[in-house]
């Protein structure tokens, strides 16, 4: 896993979580996550942002592709995830597990982090 939020708030820019095993972003118990303008990629063996517990996410202007999966929510709460780019303009439903909010997907690939 590349990043682990158990409690508190974090907001991260332009960020590249890229490349584990598992996970790349795990969000439980009571984190909360803003994350903006980012990669989030290679993570074939589970997800992209994965969601539990009291958890909640809030996804804006990334590249999240190459995963098993785009966003997996096990939370009681919706992953904002509006206005990101999942490999395409108009993503498989199968890329997403529980309730997430993907509209407004974007029609071209976001640049990510500059770095």
């Amino acid at each position: 896993m590349g990043i682990a939020i158990e409690s508190g708030g974090v907001e991260a820019l332009e960020v590249a979580v890229t490349g584990n095993l598992q996970s790349g972003i795990d969000v439980s118990d009571t984190g909360v996550l803003k994350l903006s303008e980012s990669r989030v990629l290679g993570h074939v063996s589970g997800a992209g942002v994965t969601v539990k517990g009291f958890g909640r996410a809030t996804l804006r202007a990334n590249r999240i592709v190459d995963n098993g999966w785009a966003v997996v929510n096990y939370s009681g709460n919706q992953v904002d995830a509006r206005g990101n780019w999942w490999g395409t303009a108009t993503p498989d439903a199968a890329l997403f597990v529980g309730d997430v909010d993907r509209r407004d997907a974007l029609a071209a690939e976001s640049p990510g982090p500059r770095r």
